[in-house]
């Protein structure tokens, strides 16, 4: 897979070496657990974040209810 980042990039088409395929393009990727976008902002990340927390405080409110 590949990204393409910043705004000057020539956005190329690169290939597999052994089969002369076109690698394909990624917009975001999940790294360790870490989202990282194109644009290198952590928009995503956060809102995956916050939807993983707001789920496990609603487990326990209704555990504790």
């Amino acid at each position: 897979m590949v990204m393409h980042f910043g705004s000057r990039n020539g956005k190329f088409t690169y290939y597999w070496y052994m089969e002369n395929q076109a690698l394909d393009v990624v917009m975001e990727e999940k790294h360790l657990c870490v989202k990282i976008s194109s644009n290198l902002k952590p928009t995503r990340q956060c809102q995956l974040v916050y939807a993983k927390a707001s789920k496990a405080l609603g487990f326990i409110s209704q555990m504790i209810s």
